[in-house]
């Protein structure tokens, strides 16, 4: 009696786990676009598809924390990359950097902020600009 309860169960989570999985769809990949003072991504949240745009003056930085790479903007912070190798990402942000600031302002490196190491990239505050 227990088991065939237990057994019902398992199938009709089994099919609501299968039906959120078609209302969903796949999972996508991310798409980032970097051109000169400008950074577009184009990613999955919680399923849903999500495009943001930022311009030079609202990024703040941008930063791998474990192995994800964030970006931090007037909106907030939000993860541009949610997985993947570290030394990776922080290749991409070095790149992503230096399409956004000119790489005479551009400083990187890493910091520890509340015991973990981030790896930072944003602009020089000292720079001169012209």
């Amino acid at each position: 009696m227990i088991l065939g309860l237990v057994g019902c169960a398992n199938v009709g989570m089994g099919l609501l786990v299968v039906l959120v999985r078609l209302m969903t769809g796949p999972g996508r990949n991310v798409v980032l676009h970097a051109r000169s003072g400008r950074l577009t991504a184009d990613r999955s949240i919680a399923g849903d598809r999500v495009v943001s745009q930022y311009g030079r003056g609202e990024v703040r930085a941008l930063f791998v924390d474990d192995n994800q790479l964030w970006v931090s903007a007037a909106k907030g912070e939000m993860p541009l990359i949610a997985f993947g190798q570290r030394d990776v990402n922080r290749a991409i942000a070095g790149l992503i950097g230096a399409l956004l600031w000119e790489p005479a302002e551009l400083v990187e490196g890493s910091v520890s902020i509340a015991g973990a190491a981030r790896w930072v990239v944003g602009p020089n505050p000292n720079a001169k600009s012209e």
